[in-house]
């Protein structure tokens, strides 16, 4: 609603008088002086109506947070409470346990706007999924073996914490057999990673001394060794093209359709749930390691590698390791890769043409254009592929358009680019 419309001529004045406009006129309110009282009534009518307008669209929504998740989601000092409060405008109030209560579970008021409302209920029933797949399982270990798992001071076993997001206690088992017990707390994902690191410590030869980039999550690369053998053509999209004529594919079948929801899935996580633990320090990065990050164009959150860093403009240099492209990211726009976004294998597969080699120079803006139109890159149109052969470990591909009409031979037509 314009609070400023504007009344066009006096004609439309004298249709909005009333009885009190008459009053004016009949103690010799000036016709200018008139038009301007009007004009200011619309308006202080029309601020009323927005204001009951505003009013109107506060809501409220009552939360049910399970009792077993109740710290989780308050977090401590309220430190859930308050980002909800700072970063979506709302008001949020938990319901005190009355003494001697038997329920369940307890409300959780959230007050404000409705959109603002909306993405604080998202945030904190996002909370309440985590808590509620929370779980402990517990390993036996060596009791032999629980110092190079607590480290000096607790300095290991804090540091194991932090890195696979889980809560890890080492004690003493009641059977006096030479054992611990090691309990692990968190959701399985990261139950996991935790175990998985303290199996290494428990392994390694080197003591102590465990280096932390063994700590750092890995994706594997595509496995492509079962098309190799393929007779026939296979459905692919291409993702992405670079000058020199490499060409990065995703092959279309279950694990693509996994990755449409894996991006759903961290843009939810990092734009509504992000912890403090999840930034990044400049410092904390490294090349080779895998990150996630925002990208701005479409605010959604990508697994990418570091190939660059520069510390002086606050920036990384990354590859999009499931669409084969590169961005500069500044680094308030990334955050740390969690072990349960990390578990599906790159989708993007670099290939090179068969029977083109790498173009000599550069294609020019137009040729990548051609190039582009004739693999429909990243317009998520299907093509057929064939890996003819695998050179250095690179697939060396042809590309089919069959719902051409004719049907097109891709390499074909690039050799005439």
């Amino acid at each position: 609603m314009n609070l400023f419309t504007k009344i066009k001529s006096p004609i439309d004045v004298l249709k909005m008088s009333s009885s009190k406009t008459a009053i004016l006129i009949s103690i010799g309110l000036s016709a200018s002086g008139l038009f301007v009282y009007l004009l200011y009534r619309q308006r202080k009518e029309e601020e009323l109506m927005l204001r009951q307008c505003i009013v109107a669209e506060r809501v409220f929504v009552d939360v049910s947070v399970p009792n077993k998740c109740i710290g989780g989601v308050i977090g401590k000092n309220g430190c859930n409470l308050k980002r909800a409060e700072n970063e979506y405008y709302v008001r949020v109030k938990v319901e005190d346990s009355p003494p001697g209560s038997t329920t369940d579970s307890r409300v959780l008021t959230i007050k404000g706007l409705r959109d603002s409302v909306n993405n604080a209920e998202k945030f904190f029933n996002q909370l309440i999924s985590e808590e509620l797949a929370v779980k402990t399982v517990e390993l036996s270990i060596p009791r032999s073996m629980c110092g190079r798992i607590i480290g000096k001071n607790g300095d290991q076993i804090r540091e194991l914490s932090r890195i696979s997001r889980t809560r890890i206690k080492v004690e003493d088992d009641s059977n006096n057999d030479g054992k611990s017990l090691c309990k692990i707390t968190g959701i399985e994902e990261n139950i996991n990673y935790a175990n998985s690191l303290i199996q290494e410590i428990l392994t390694s030869t080197k003591g102590n001394n465990i280096n932390k980039d063994n700590y750092k999550l890995i994706i594997k690369d595509y496995n492509i060794m079962s098309y190799l053998s393929m007779d026939d053509y296979f459905p692919v999209y291409v993702s992405a093209l670079s000058a020199d004529g490499m060409i990065y594919i995703q092959i279309i079948n279950n694990e693509s359709v996994k990755l449409d929801y894996l991006v759903e899935e961290m843009t939810s996580y990092y734009s509504m749930c992000c912890r403090d633990e999840d930034e990044l320090n400049i410092n904390d990065i490294s090349i080779n390691d895998f990150i996630v990050v925002r990208f701005n164009t479409d605010g959604s959150w990508y697994r990418s590698k570091v190939i660059d860093i520069v510390k002086g403009n606050m920036v990384v240099d990354v590859d999009f390791i499931d669409y084969g492209d590169s961005a500069q990211i500044p680094i308030d726009c990334c955050r740390k890769l969690l072990p349960k976004f990390s578990s599906l294998s790159r989708q993007s597969i670099a290939c090179r043409f068969n029977g083109i080699s790498l173009f000599e120079s550069p294609l020019n803006e137009i040729q990548l254009e051609v190039l582009e139109n004739l693999t429909k890159c990243c317009k998520w149109s299907e093509l057929n592929c064939k890996i003819m052969d695998v050179i250095n470990g690179t697939p060396i591909i042809e590309l089919r358009d069959d719902k051409a009409i004719p049907p097109l031979n891709v390499n074909e037509q690039i050799k005439t680019i």
